[in-house]
């Protein structure tokens, strides 16, 4: 008798924007198919229907959906259990119709994902001072996981030159990317540094999720105005010499050192100092 045998979905996998889900319907017999008769689909939250495609004079009947953005069903699409004729569609062998009832088919693996992963968060490195050497570290957080290829980078500003923050794939993992950026000799920002508005892809780089989706790498920056870079070394700007006059045994000869910019002084330095033809040592004090 003329009756559905089976139904083939599309294989499992993740489909995204564009990419088109198959359905073959197997009947017993081969048919007339006249218009465009379809198979009811539920994706995700959201009705939709497979149409009629070929198969008309043969036993397999083709029915398609094409993904559109918004799409998404990470559960498995699902299929109704009937074929719908709209007005002038029919399925006939000779004098008879095709039962519309169709039989279940398990399509859980027929996932759909077309909604791009997006930064969800960044971070920078703790609030200090930062010297030629150091590791700038970043983090960017991911909405979902991703796959990484090729080098990403995240611009910087330090002081008024560009920078950037190289992607590292040791320290991160699919929902957090790393990003390093080592100080250089040179580089000094007294009122902290800035990172840009989004990740860039140099070329042969992306970023995408299981369905190949590209991510959206638009990011809210930080605030790091307490992450400063100082490379430069302090110098010494003038000497104050003691008062002028002759000096005995056991009186204090001072002298003061100014620098250009504040110090920490650990252990005893010692300034040389000459008297007469002797080297002598002025104790830090």
């Amino acid at each position: 008798p003329l009756a559905i045998d089976h139904i083939e979905p599309p294989a499992p996998g993740l489909y995204r924007t564009g990419e088109v889900l198959r359905f073959e319907v197997v009947l017993t017999r081969p048919v007339t198919v006249t218009g465009k008769p379809e198979v009811a689909l539920q994706v995700g939250g959201a009705k939709a229907k497979a149409i009629y495609q070929s198969g008309s004079g043969s036993s397999r009947l083709a029915f398609t959906y094409a993904v559109k953005a918004g799409d998404k069903a990470l559960n498995g699409v699902v299929l109704g259990n009937t074929l719908r004729l709209p007005v002038g569609a029919s399925i006939r062998l000779d004098a008879s119709n095709l039962p519309l009832g169709l039989p279940q088919v398990d399509s859980s693996g027929v996932r759909v994902d077309t909604t791009p992963p997006r930064v969800s968060q960044t971070s920078g490195p703790p609030a200090r001072v930062y010297k030629a050497g150091d590791v700038l570290w970043f983090s960017a957080s991911m909405s979902e996981a991703v796959a990484v290829s090729g080098g990403p980078v995240l611009p910087l500003v330090v002081g008024s030159s560009g920078r950037q923050a190289v992607y590292n794939a040791a320290r991160s993992t699919p929902t957090s990317l790393a990003f390093g950026y080592v100080v250089q000799p040179g580089d000094n920002d007294s009122n902290g540094i800035a990172v840009g508005n989004s990740i860039a892809l140099p070329t042969g780089a992306a970023v995408t999720d299981g369905a190949g989706n590209r991510a959206i790498l638009v990011i809210r920056p930080p605030a790091l105005t307490a992450v400063r870079v100082d490379t430069s070394s302090p110098t010494v700007t003038s000497v104050a010499v003691p008062m002028a006059k002759t000096y005995r045994a056991g009186e204090a000869i001072d002298f003061k050192l100014a620098f250009s910019e504040p110090v920490q002084v650990t252990g005893t330095p010692a300034l040389a100092v000459v008297i007469g033809s002797s080297v002598r040592s002025a104790a830090f004090v």
